[in-house]
């Protein structure tokens, strides 16, 4: 992950009491949103490609690092991904993050105060203002524990850390050669973000794993031509309602 001048850090917080699943669907789907009514201050619209994201747990603490990938797709979906424990009519805005860290042991809020210097104060999306601070804890975590993906030539995914991260690797080399070889469009609905959208959707597209990384569990090779394919939000999201996910051609049969 990046730690030049021009990045910026925040807290993105996830609340387990209320919304059980809401981690582990992030995780899975290499998403951030948030539930807020149309006319309220969308938090999570602040938040810019590059930018370093720190899931916070309400009562465990940072869980998960990522980076952001997108700019928030600002599609108010009413099919819910995150299910809560008390019935909700916002919509779900949601943000395309490459939660690459995964922390075996959170880092509580008494360690981010005294071991590190990083103040958290409950919100949705919270923005950092220790900046030097949080780098150094980024350097502390990818050299104890990450090679980053990018600075392997190889194609390497699905390496899972042993110590405190057991993670995924998301190698962007692999995301850029599917999206130069399949085109930057939705393989199953054939939807494209930049023809919609102009020039704020160049670029924007989500990257399905044919054989999810999660079934692998150990370090592979992956070939972006084979291996990877390039989907809207909407079927991803579709795509991973069943376990195992649907195939392509499966979830082209369900279009309507």
């Amino acid at each position: 992950m990046r730690h030049d001048k021009t990045v910026k850090f925040y807290f993105i917080n996830t609340n387990q009491d209320y919304a059980p699943n809401q981690y582990t669907v992030w995780l899975e789907n290499n998403l951030g949103f948030e539930h807020k009514y149309p006319h309220e201050r969308l938090y999570i619209d602040a938040l810019a490609p590059g930018d370093t994201c720190l899931m916070y747990i309400n009562g465990q603490g940072v869980k998960a690092v990522g980076e952001v990938l997108g700019h928030m797709d600002e599609i108010p979906y009413q099919d819910h991904m995150i299910k809560r424990k008390k019935r909700t009519d916002r919509d779900e805005y949601r943000i395309s993050v490459d939660w690459r860290l995964v922390l075996h042991e959170p880092i509580t809020h008494a360690e981010l105060k005294n071991r590190w210097g990083i103040l958290y104060t409950r919100g949705t999306v919270l923005h950092i203002e220790q900046k030097d601070r949080v780098a150094e804890l980024m350097r502390h975590l990818e050299k104890e524990h990450v090679q980053l993906a990018q600075e392997v030539d190889n194609h390497f995914e699905g390496k899972r850390y042993s110590i405190t991260v057991n993670a995924y690797e998301r190698n962007p080399k692999a995301r850029a050669r599917c999206i130069a070889c399949h085109g930057c469009y939705c393989a199953v609905c054939g939807f494209d973000f930049e023809a919609i959208y102009g020039d704020v959707g160049k670029g924007v597209i989500e990257v399905h794993h044919l054989t999810p990384l999660s079934l692998i569990n150990q370090e592979y090779e992956v070939n972006p031509v084979e291996d990877l394919i390039p989907v809207c939000s909407n079927c991803h999201t579709i795509i991973h309602k069943r376990k195992p996910p649907y195939d392509i051609e499966e979830a082209r049969g369900l279009l309507k």
